[in-house]
């Protein structure tokens, strides 16, 4: 990872806010899933972009699925890694550039 990255995710601060993302992840998805029972998600294009290595097709799986649910498009990028941001720029770009609209469902 470039120097630079480091600097940022190695604060304290970071590696704290990703141990309460992770330890309320659960309570946070049943929220929303609840949420979404009485309120629908706005009628805003929707891209799932999942990322991963070769070997790693039960999480992609899992992101193709939540597109379904979201009636989202989906796009596996490869090689990348969690921060498919910077390992995949052009091709998030593209993502969000050329997000149709989400069908009414």
């Amino acid at each position: 990872m470039p120097r630079r990255l480091r600097a940022v995710y190695g604060a304290s601060r970071v590696w704290r806010a990703g141990l309460v993302e992770y330890v309320t992840y659960g309570d946070v998805a049943h929220e929303l899933a609840l949420l979404r029972r009485v309120a629908a998600l706005p009628g805003a294009p929707v891209a799932v972009l999942a990322a991963g290595p070769a070997g790693a097709s039960r999480w992609v799986s899992r992101q193709h699925a939540l597109a379904d649910t979201l009636g989202a498009s989906f796009r596996a990028l490869r090689p990348a890694g969690h921060l498919l941001m910077r390992d995949r720029p052009h091709e998030v770009a593209e993502a969000i550039l050329t997000a149709g609209p989400r069908p009414s469902g």
